[in-house]
């Protein structure tokens, strides 16, 4: 067990390392990640590695690092709200990356992945883009809806619809598991 996290830890700041441009922003990354996780009550392992894949997909497509921090929250804090298992809220920052891989979002992504995770997706994503539902169906359609402008407004959107603090066992038994993940990682890097 002790080197199977130490394995994920090792592969989760290479890509990182990656994302970030350098160890020493891969470390802030981590910092933030812990931080973020602990706060939401998210299981952090799963929650860091599907974080790693999303920013490596939006380094390239014209979306900050600010910005992939808000489009995270925003998921993270719908995932603790609504009670999304660790597989769902991967499942639809899986999603989001494939937009952001992409540069246009299209139905497949949003409709399918995102919606069945995550209830109220297209809604949210309409209001956030300034249209109708019907108008940004069109817009996926036709190619229209650019991933670097939709995503940094989804997120923003999620984070004003989901903010707010919420506590529940779940969220408590994730931040245990978090600790314990880090206690063992630790221990394996002991001299």
């Amino acid at each position: 067990a002790l080197f199977a996290a130490q394995q994920l830890a090792d592969k989760l700041k290479n890509a990182l390392t990656y994302s970030a441009g350098s160890a020493a922003g891969a470390n802030r990354e981590l910092s933030y990640l812990r931080e973020t996780s602990r706060s939401l009550g998210l299981d952090f392992s799963s929650a860091a590695q599907a974080y790693a894949k999303f920013a490596a997909a939006t380094k390239c497509s014209g979306i900050s690092a600010a910005q992939t921090r808000t489009v995270f929250e925003g998921i993270a804090a719908a995932s603790s709200k609504l009670g999304l298992s660790a597989d769902e809220t991967q499942g639809a920052l899986l999603a989001l990356s494939q937009m952001a891989s992409k540069g246009t979002v299209q139905a497949e992504e949003l409709r399918g992945q995102l919606g069945e995770r995550l209830p109220g997706a297209l809604k949210i994503a309409a209001q956030a883009m300034g249209v109708t539902q019907a108008e940004l169906g069109k817009m996926m359609e036709t190619g229209q809806l650019i991933a670097s402008d939709f995503l940094p407004k989804f997120g923003a959107a999620l984070k004003n619809e989901f903010g707010g603090s919420v506590n529940s066992l779940t969220m408590e038994i994730n931040r245990l598991n978090s600790s314990w993940d880090v206690w063992k990682q630790n221990f394996s890097n002991a001299d």
